[in-house]
């Protein structure tokens, strides 16, 4: 009997652990849709800041969206050779609460035609935040070719280990650096994110 109880005790716990961040990522999903649609109406302010760096061949667009003085969004824009780079963060309270990352391949292939076909696999990972930690992480992969339409809504995401967590939350706070700094070393942000 005791060992039921316990039992019952430590399920019921994970069912409100579960319920818990059921309604955080329910809040996220929604935070984040706001956000969406404010950029979409062009109803932020926003300061744009570019960068070429030699040195990491790259070339980069930080791009902060403010509403009044608060910082809602970062889009970070960057191409690394034949490899272009997304990544979003969205902020309320001046807390990080989602983080999305886009990465796009362009490659040409020659194995299913004599004519080459040209390649485009895009990789898309989701971070979710609460307090500053990783709650959950999601993966999605898909691969275009010809340029046909992308029919992402068919590829179902993977949650994943949020093992790079750390890695996204060091990037913002660089990117808020760069922000607050304005520097003039244009390769500062290639740099500290390598």
């Amino acid at each position: 009997m005791r060992t039921f109880c316990i039992t019952v005790l430590l399920l019921s716990c994970l069912n409100v652990e579960s319920q818990d961040q059921k309604g955080i990522i329910s809040d996220i999903s929604t935070k984040y849709e706001v956000i969406r649609e404010l950029i979409g109406s062009n109803s932020f302010s926003k300061e744009n800041s570019s960068y070429f760096c030699k040195d990491f061949t790259e070339s980069g667009i930080i791009t902060y969206y403010y509403n009044s003085s608060e910082l809602k969004h970062i889009l970070h824009t960057y191409t690394q050779n034949h490899i272009s780079h997304k990544d979003e963060y969205y902020v309320w309270n001046n807390q990080l609460f989602f983080q999305l990352t886009t990465h796009t391949t362009h490659y040409k292939t020659y194995k299913e035609s004599p004519d080459p076909i040209d390649i485009t696999h895009t990789m898309e990972k989701r971070y979710y935040f609460d307090k500053e930690k990783s709650i959950l992480c999601k993966v999605k992969e898909y691969q275009t070719k010809n340029n046909q339409p992308i029919k992402t809504n068919s590829v179902s995401s993977k949650k994943i280990r949020c093992n790079q967590s750390q890695d996204i939350l060091k990037k913002y706070k660089i990117l808020l650096d760069y922000k607050s700094k304005k520097s003039t070393d244009n390769c500062m942000v290639a740099r500290e994110m390598h």
